[in-house]
């Protein structure tokens, strides 16, 4: 059986394709859409982390105020 030497490789975070081991993403346009998804992903995190924050201020002043 002959097994065909496979060079060292990654796949592109974006559509999987296989990349060189030094990069993550393969093109320029799928490094496009990956700087949208991660702007969304960390909008996304602001938005939950200040919803938590903002329900913990209302629950400290219920707290204090004698409610």
């Amino acid at each position: 059986m002959v097994t065909a030497k496979i060079p060292q490789h990654k796949h592109c975070n974006v559509c999987g394709l296989a990349v060189k081991k030094d990069k993550d993403i393969c093109s320029e346009d799928c490094q496009s859409k990956w700087d949208v998804a991660m702007k969304k992903k960390k909008n996304l995190q602001i938005i939950m982390y200040g919803s938590v924050a903002f329900m913990m201020v209302i629950l400290m002043l219920y707290m204090f105020s004698g409610g």
